[in-house]
């Protein structure tokens, strides 16, 4: 039994590293947070939405978010979040408005890039105060968004490394290491993981979220 568990504990240090593909670039990144943290803080989360008829997600997302933030370091920094949640509500309010008034365009060719736009301008580094921006066209990001959707296990990693490419934090740019190989081999982790726990890997959602996003900070850079 503690063979079988120290060579799924070796496989999962071969995935978390790409296989070689990652670089010294993300040796500063972690995400700092437990499973149990994770899973109590998920179920903050949901149980306030749901209490309030969904009416806080908005206020309660932001909370959920700042959370995750305060855990995550990113070459060694840690990252912070500096929007309200009246701010992302008064958003999506807007998005929803004009995304009926023109018939859903606006929230096919704006929201997207406008979701992204709000939450890269409000992250910073720790104890720093540069201008953040997301640097990322509508149409371009429409185009990309359309291209992810066909291109089956490179999508996330080509949708995700253009939103990081894209985006400067207190005037820093960021860099995305992930590929299309990387992504097919920590979803075999996950998979399996799935499969051995017999679906509560993913079931308890805390396993699966925390691994997930311990996973794309570890493949997040800042350009020098």
């Amino acid at each position: 039994m503690s063979a079988n568990v120290g060579t799924l504990a070796r496989l999962r240090a071969r995935i978390k590293d790409g296989f070689g593909v990652k670089t010294t670039a993300t040796a500063g990144n972690e995400f700092t947070a437990t499973k149990m943290e994770v899973f109590i803080n998920m179920l903050i989360f949901g149980l306030l939405t749901m209490v309030t008829l969904g009416i806080g997600y908005c206020f309660f997302f932001v909370r959920f978010l700042k959370w995750i933030y305060s855990n995550t370091k990113i070459n060694g920094k840690r990252i912070t979040f500096s929007g309200t949640g009246l701010q992302y509500f008064l958003k999506n309010l807007k998005w929803v408005l004009l995304s009926i008034l023109t018939i859903g365009i606006y929230g096919i060719l704006c929201v997207p890039r406008d979701f992204c736009k709000f939450f890269v301008e409000n992250t910073h580094f720790e104890g720093e105060t540069g201008t953040s921006e997301f640097k990322g066209g509508r149409i371009e990001f429409l185009l990309i968004m359309m291209a992810s959707g066909f291109a089956f296990i490179f999508g996330p990693p080509m949708l995700l490394s253009y939103v990081v490419g894209n985006s400067v934090i207190d005037g820093k740019k960021l860099s995305c290491h992930l590929n299309g190989f990387t992504l097919w081999a920590q979803n075999v982790y996950w998979s399996v993981m799935g499969i051995i726990t017999f679906g509560f890997y993913f079931f308890l959602g805390a396993p699966f979220w925390r691994s997930a996003i311990e996973f794309v900070v570890e493949n997040i850079s800042v350009e020098n």
